[in-house]
């Protein structure tokens, strides 16, 4: 047994036919979800993250992202970009995940304001201009509400 077995209590799964080759493994991950899964709930992530990494098995743990922002492994500086929003503060957002030596990739654009693109999104699903004014006029879209914030945000 190998260290992930004595950990897990679970036979080398690789052992049998239906995960001898990493393609049945994807292909049976269900199975063997199923059979991992009572051993792995019996541990805590860090136990989990130990016994695998010790095998050498590549791993992480599935952490929500304001835990994985928050994790000290992971550097969330450039990860996280201020973007402006139509009359509101900043709203920070994730920028792009790949950095290169000589260059950086930009965040050009900032988040829509609300309803700035309401027509746009519906005419693209088929309603046409004249079932677009209508919904706006029975007061269902209110495609004209970033003008509206645009306009509050010049009094505040």
């Amino acid at each position: 047994m190998d260290p992930v077995d004595r950990k897990l209590g679970v036979d080398d799964l690789t052992e049998r036919a239906e995960f001898s080759t990493p393609f049945l493994q994807a292909r049976n991950g269900e199975a063997a979800t199923a059979l991992l899964a009572p051993a792995v709930a019996e541990l805590t992530n860090l136990q989990a993250l130990e016994a695998f990494e010790t095998a050498g098995l590549a791993c992480a743990p599935r952490l929500g992202l304001r835990t994985l922002l928050d994790e000290p492994r992971v550097d969330a500086g450039p990860l996280l970009v201020d973007v402006d929003v139509a009359g509101q503060p900043a709203a920070q957002m994730l920028g792009h995940p790949v950095h290169m030596s000589r260059s950086r990739a930009q965040t050009r654009r900032g988040i829509p304001a609300l309803g700035q693109d309401t027509e746009t999104v519906l005419a693209e699903l088929g309603f046409t201009p004249g079932e677009i004014r209508a919904l706006a006029g029975a007061g269902a879209i209110r495609p004209d509400a970033d003008r509206e914030i645009r306009a509050a945000a010049n009094y505040v």
